[in-house]
């Protein structure tokens, strides 16, 4: 744990163990706060867009893997690192949590709108491979058996 010097602010070394001590340190740490709050938030309006729609088609699958990616190092660099102020580890684990939730209703809404399209017989014969669609959803398994095919 972080020992702050005399004349630190007590409340912000007891529950965040950073040291603040001036006005310049307090602005800062309060605008630090604010930005974490915004990044906390920044996802929840896709999250809401995409279940009151009822698809995630607007999100790019290379968007999100690498998002998830950038996420997931930040919160083991965190970890091996083991120095950090717990917020930005709490945070790294947060946003792993936020990209997963992302993901799995991706997934989960790609599924559901290919459950209810209706393919007939005589479609079946018509489905025509589309390699563009395919090179977009390549990273997703659970998107792979029906992205790459165009129904009628």
């Amino acid at each position: 744990m972080l020992a702050c010097e005399p004349g630190a602010n007590a409340w912000v070394e007891k529950t965040f163990h950073d040291c603040v001590y001036d006005i310049r340190d307090t602005a800062g740490f309060v605008l630090g706060l604010v930005s974490i709050l915004f990044w906390v938030f920044a996802q929840l309006p896709q999250v809401i867009s995409n279940m009151k729609n009822q698809t995630a088609e607007a999100l790019s699958p290379w968007f999100l893997a690498q998002w998830f990616l950038g996420d997931t190092l930040n919160l083991l660099g965190c970890l091996v690192q083991g120095e950090q102020l717990p917020t930005t580890t709490y945070l790294a684990m947060y946003f792993v949590l936020s990209d997963v939730i992302m993901l799995m209703q991706v997934c989960m809404l790609h599924h559901r709108h290919m459950a209810t399209e209706p393919v007939t017989s005589a479609c079946v014969s018509s489905m025509t491979f589309d390699a563009n669609k395919c090179a977009y959803f390549l990273p997703w398994s659970c998107m792979r058996k029906h992205a790459c095919w165009t129904k009628c």
